[in-house]
């Protein structure tokens, strides 16, 4: 396989990934009204954006970790302050 072959062959894989992360996230309670977005690397999954509270943003990090396809998960969501 050539070495173009094999890039396109990951970012297909990664496309997939994310879109099986982001419907992982919609089906569960309480996540399903976050604004975060979701990027994957090479099955490195990165959650950028902000959750209600620290739970839910556990939550996220926990159920993307459970999703085929995913080596790491990397949580860079913030959590918005209760005012």
């Amino acid at each position: 396989m050539t070495e173009k072959a094999a890039a396109a062959g990951t970012a297909i894989n990664d496309i997939t990934v994310t879109t099986k992360v982001k419907a992982a996230l919609m089906g569960e309670p309480g996540l399903d009204s976050l604004q975060l977005h979701v990027e994957t690397v090479g099955g490195v999954v990165t959650l950028t954006g902000s959750a209600d509270n620290a739970e839910n943003r556990e939550q996220a990090e926990h159920v993307a970790s459970t999703v085929l396809g995913v080596t790491e998960v990397r949580n860079h969501l913030i959590v918005r302050s209760q005012s």
